[in-house]
């Protein structure tokens, strides 16, 4: 079983790969989120994403976050990782603070791809703290998978802090599992016997119990 990477939101028709993992249409969009465009929009306004990528348009990229759809702004940010750059580096820092969690979500999957290692790391154990499930997992994940040893503690400090079998204590337990600090996350002593149980199946089913 691959790391574990939440729920997944596209526009309807979209089901190519995006930022690496098959995307599936949610049944409803919740509510806190802005209206989606029509469908039949979907498509141009893609195909004018993988074009502006693939000429390496960073400034046109850039103004499509100006865009009031979430989707738009998750893609433009996935592809200005892709493409690096300071001014990339720029929008996607600055994504860290947008209102739609998934774009959020997106900007923490670029951090380690726009920004040297230290830096990204401290981005990343800042990011432990949003207010979304979504984005603290993303976030474990990430530094799970970066391989530093600053990310310990705070790793640890999440798995703790979290409710038992939620999404980023799962994603902090693999993380520590990858960081050799698996003991940790198999006797988490604020987790309950459920939550120990159910991080206990998802470390073996990484290919961390032993």
């Amino acid at each position: 079983m691959a790391d574990y990477d939440g729920p997944a939101r596209v526009p309807a028709g979209r089901s190519s790969v995006w930022l690496g993992v098959q995307r599936h249409v949610p049944k409803e969009r919740p509510a806190a989120y802005e209206p989606q465009p029509p469908a039949q929009n979907w498509a141009g306004a893609y195909a004018a994403i993988d074009e502006a990528e693939e000429l390496g348009a960073t400034e046109a990229l850039v103004a499509k976050l100006q865009n009031p759809v979430g989707q738009i702004r998750e893609a433009c940010i996935a592809a200005l990782g892709r493409l690096g750059g300071e001014q990339a580096t720029s929008a996607v820092i600055a994504a860290l603070g947008d209102d739609d969690p998934w774009v959020r979500k997106a900007a923490a999957t670029a951090l380690p791809q726009v920004l040297p290692e230290e830096k990204a790391v401290t981005r990343l154990v800042q990011l432990l703290h949003d207010d979304d499930d979504l984005v603290r997992a993303r976030a474990a994940q990430e530094l799970g998978d970066l391989g530093h040893r600053h990310a310990l503690l705070p790793l640890e400090t999440l798995l703790r802090s979290e409710p038992a079998g939620s999404q980023p204590q799962l994603a902090a337990a693999q993380a520590l599992e990858k960081l050799g600090a698996g003991e940790i996350a198999r006797h988490n002593p604020l987790a309950s016997p459920l939550g120990l149980w159910v991080i206990g199946v998802a470390l073996f089913a990484t290919g961390g119990g032993g």
